[in-house]
């Protein structure tokens, strides 16, 4: 079969330090900034994207039938009231283990609220997959985890698909929904026999059955047959950190993908403007949107070769002239700023599946996108070259970020 290409756009105009967890919900999508520790709502209709502090750091994200959200995170499970700003404690199975997080989650076709821990040091097997009953008890389902990703069902609610990322594999279950219980693991893609580049983090479930799984470090989101293990589709996306992916908008036809920053990579911010890319497959139509999930993202990622590769000269010859300019620039920028301070910061002015257990107002407006990224690329610049300090370097990147 062969494989499909497609290219992802940015939607929307706020930035996340690290965007997860989207779900859509009845006509807006949700989803989580665990680094900026914020719960957001985009309404692709008004472009409006609201956030809410979460006082941690939040995993994921999930409406209640009761109204309001239940989350995981730094602190356990609990219930946020968006209309108040209210976080109310359910239950932390972790509290021995400061190490550890909850990280992805979502529900099962009963409403029953699955999340899973990461253990932030990477201490192999300390980390675990829980669930959240309806009954507001705490059972863990699955041990041995490192990096609890994504996690879906299928639409007859007989299997559950699961992530452990340093595994690079996705495991299939037989699910119980009455009892909901899971047997009989096995393995059905595996990630790093099939050579791909980055590590398999959220994942969403099309109509067809059909695997979408976002790969961090690697750019992309890519589409799995589950009964072959074998990659159809891909889609990339110019920001190497992509997290999670989510389908929704009408007719849950628009693939919304969040993305992170890239811990020491020279970013930029992209254009806010929304624009959709359309593909058609077979005879039907649908919309592929990238929620930039408000991210700062790389200045260049893997070249994309859709169709005939280009000549090998031109190959070989296209990287050496880019390094001699870069290198001449890097040496004209270097006599022209190397005396220009930093420009000082602006200050900040004064569903259909659901959890089922028996003054918000819009966040002030951000800087402009193109004045961030200049002072964080002159930043970075600065940092490089050694003529800042790394606190003075860490305390300006944080007071540019804190603007948003």
């Amino acid at each position: 079969m062969m494989m499909e290409h497609f290219e992802a756009t940015p939607v929307g105009e706020a930035v996340s330090l690290w965007g997860e967890g989207p779900l859509w919900w009845g006509d807006a999508l949700l989803y989580v900034d665990i680094e900026g520790r914020k719960l957001r709502r985009f309404d692709p209709a008004s472009g409006e994207d609201r956030a809410w502090e979460a006082g941690e750091r939040p995993g994921c994200i999930v409406p209640r039938a009761g109204g309001g959200w239940a989350m995981a995170g730094d602190l356990g499970f609990s219930f946020f009231d968006p209309e108040s700003g209210a976080k109310t404690p359910v239950a932390d199975p972790e509290p021995d283990k400061p190490d550890n997080r909850f990280n992805d989650g979502k529900c099962d076709p009963a409403g029953r609220f699955w999340a899973g821990t990461i253990s932030l040091v990477k201490k192999t097997g300390d980390a675990a997959l829980y669930v959240l009953g309806n009954d507001l008890a705490v059972r863990r389902v699955l041990g041995d985890i490192t990096t609890s990703n994504g996690i879906v069902w299928s639409a007859d609610g007989r299997t559950m698909y699961y992530i452990d990322t340093p595994t690079k594999q996705v495991s299939a279950f037989d699910f119980d929904a009455g009892s909901g219980t899971i047997a009989n693991r096995r393995a059905i893609i595996d990630t790093a026999a099939l050579g791909i580049e980055g590590s398999p983090d959220g994942m969403a479930i099309d109509a067809e059955g059909q695997l979408w799984i976002a790969f961090c470090h690697g750019g992309c989101v890519r589409r799995f047959d589950p009964a072959t293990g074998q990659p159809t589709a891909r889609v990339d996306v110019p920001a190497i950190e992509t997290t999670a992916c989510a389908f929704g908008g009408p007719g849950l036809g628009t693939l919304f993908i969040t993305t992170g920053v890239k811990a020491g990579l020279t970013s930029r911010l992209l254009d806010s403007t929304v624009r959709g890319a359309s593909w058609r497959r077979r005879d039907r139509r649908a919309r592929l949107r990238w929620l930039v999930a408000k991210s700062i993202l790389p200045t260049s990622h893997e070249p994309r070769w859709s169709r005939n590769p280009p000549p090998l000269g031109v190959v070989l010859a296209l990287p050496v002239g880019i390094v001699i300019l870069l290198f001449v620039l890097a040496k004209h920028a270097k006599k022209q700023h190397t005396n220009q301070p930093l420009p000082p910061p602006r200050s900040q002015p004064g569903s259909d599946a659901y959890f089922q257990p028996p003054g918000d107002s819009p966040p002030p407006p951000s800087a402009p996108a193109s004045s961030r990224a200049d002072r964080l690329r002159e930043l970075e610049r600065l940092h490089g070259e050694k003529l800042i300090t790394a606190d003075e370097y860490e305390a300006k990147r944080r007071a540019i970020i804190d603007e948003i």
